[in-house]
Parts: C-alpha cells; sequence; structure tokens
C-alpha cells in the first residue's frame, strides 16, 4: 500500500507535537492468482496468469504443472494431461520490484464426453432425415447446408447427395467430443404408366408400370389392383392411376387415359327381287 510517514516530537514533559512527511511510502506487493480453460484430459489446456500488483507491472512467471510436469516463464502456458485425476499447478509471480507470492491450485482434469450422433440413415430425395445427439448438454451440427437447426440436439437434414454430419458435444465441464451419422440419398422414382391408348370395347387393355427398382410395389387406381401389370377389358373410357413405393420408401406415380369408342351399331335396309332368279334386289347396311 501507500504511506505518508509523520513524525511526532515529544518534550518529555507530555507536549507532542507532529509533522507530515513530504513523501509517500510505497509498499510494494503481488496478489498472485491465474485462471484455466475447460480441464478436458487429452486436450490443450491455457493457464493464464491474473495476478495484481500494486506498484509495479509483473514481468516474469514461475510455473509448475504436475510437479514439475511442465515448467515455465511465460504470461499464459498450454499444458495437455493425458489422464483423468487432480493435479497440483503452481504459480510465482513476480513483479518489477522483486515481489514475489506464490499460489498453488489442484486442477481437476475431467473425462470427454461419450457423444452419440444416432444411427446411419437414408432418405429420398426431397425428404428430410431426422438426425438427434445425445451426451452433452450442447451441441453443433456440421456442415450446417440443409440442417433446420445447427445448434440444435435434434434437427432435419435433408441433403442433395449422400453426407457424412458431424455433431460436436460440450458437457457441463466444458469438455467436448464428437460423432459421425451419415445420411445417403436415394434417387427419386420416376413411374411410367404408359403411353395414352384408344381400345375398342370388349378388347383388352394391357396396363404396364415401369419406372422402379427391384422389390418395388405397384397398385393401379380404380381398382386397388397390385402388380405392375394389368390385363383388363375395356368397358368404358377411363384414367389409370399407378402408385409405386420401392424398398427404400420412395414413392412415385403416374397415370395413363384409355378411351373407349362407343361400339358401332348397323341398321339394314332390303329391297327383294321383283322376281325369283332376277337381280333387281337391294341391301343397304348403315353404321
Amino acid at each position: 500500500g501507500a504511506y505518508i510517514p509523520k513524525l511526532i516530537l515529544s518534550d518529555g514533559a507530555g507536549c507532542l507535537n507532529s509533522s507530515d512527511g513530504i513523501d509517500t511510502i510505497k509498499v510494494d506487493g503481488v496478489l498472485p492468482g491465474f485462471i484455466n480453460s475447460p480441464a478436458c484430459v487429452n486436450s490443450p489446456i491455457v493457464f493464464t496468469d491474473t495476478s495484481f500488483s500494486f506498484f509495479s507491472p509483473i514481468n516474469s512467471w514461475q510455473w509448475n504443472v504436475n510437479n514439475g510436469s511442465l515448467t515455465g516463464n511465460a504470461h499464459t502456458i498450454t499444458y495437455i494431461f493425458s489422464f483423468v485425476g487432480t493435479y497440483p499447478v503452481t504459480l510465482i509471480a513476480i513483479n518489477a520490484h522483486g515481489c514475489r507470492d506464490t499460489v498453488t491450485k489442484t486442477i481437476t482434469i475431467n473425462p470427454l464426453p461419450v457423444i452419440n450422433a444416432g444411427l446411419d440413415t437414408s432418405v429420398c430425395v426431397g425428404d428430410a432425415a431426422t438426425l438427434t445427439a445425445n451426451g452433452g448438454v450442447s451441441y453443433v451440427w456440421a456442415p450446417v447446408a440443409n440442417l433446420s437447426c445447427p445448434t440444435c440436439q435434434t434437427t432435419n437434414a435433408s441433403p442433395t447427395s449422400a453426407t457424412v454430419y458431424t455433431v460436436t458435444g460440450t458437457d457441463n465441464n466444458g469438455c467436448f467430443s464428437s460423432a459421425t451419422a451419415t445420411v445417403t440419398v436415394n434417387p427419386q422414382l420416376l413411374i411410367d404408366a404408359g403411353a395414352d391408348d384408344t381400345v375398342c370395347i370388349g378388347n383388352t387393355i394391357n396396363l404396364i408400370a415401369s419406372g422402379g427398382i427391384a422389390g418395388t410395389n405397384y397398385t393401379w387406381n380404380p381398382g386397388n389392383l397390385s402388380g405392375a401389370s394389368q390385363t383388363l377389358t375395356a368397358s368404358g373410357g377411363v384414367t389409370f392411376t399407378v402408385s409405386a413405393v420401392d424398398p427404400n420408401g420412395c414413392a412415385g406415380n403416374d397415370s395413363v387415359v384409355i378411351t373407349v369408342p362407343a361400339a358401332i351399331t348397323l341398321s339394314t335396309t332390303t329391297i327383294s327381287a321383283s322376281c325369283q332368279g332376277m337381280c333387281d334386289g337391294q341391301m343397304s347396311v348403315v353404321a
């Protein structure tokens, strides 16, 4: 601290007088201290001096980490602990006047959190996969493109191609680790119901759907008919729609128009021959 000296004079008879000094006496000193970044195993931990000096700057440091595993003379040092546990860290802070003091702390080294990004999954083009992380208290997903919430525990991913998503989770101690989940994108199901056709009433309608991969299920409507191919008898014009779902859960549909003209009705008129054996009779057929 800073002190002003005072001289007190006495004559021996009990009379006193005093005189204040014209100079201030400054007694320098150091209040040592330091802070550290999150203490996590196998991660760089930064120790930073926070010591206070009364009247002169601190210009020298003597660090001792884990009983001599690391020593140094710097305002900031970095050390990596290989094992979980408690370790001593000592700092001697020295100012420009040579004043010094010591502080020792016991640092607890915490394990890294076990982060889980969930199972790999697949989606159809244009659909979203739900990704959920566990093991931490906060999360960051990457890459952020096509994610509904890059900093949420649960996010929806809508990639246009196969993508590996990495989630970094942080626990209450500030320790973090990462996990990955792969989202595979299955191609769009392009179904072809065939070309529109005109079929006479009573004739056969052949419906053939294509475009699905092996194992694709097809359903034709109207009629709720199962199978890629259908054989029907034409009874009137109709639009058939085929819906398909492949083994990946991707869906598609298409329609075909079948036109059935009205049946042809024939009428006849006759004029008999004038005499047997004559060739002057007539018959007319009108549609």
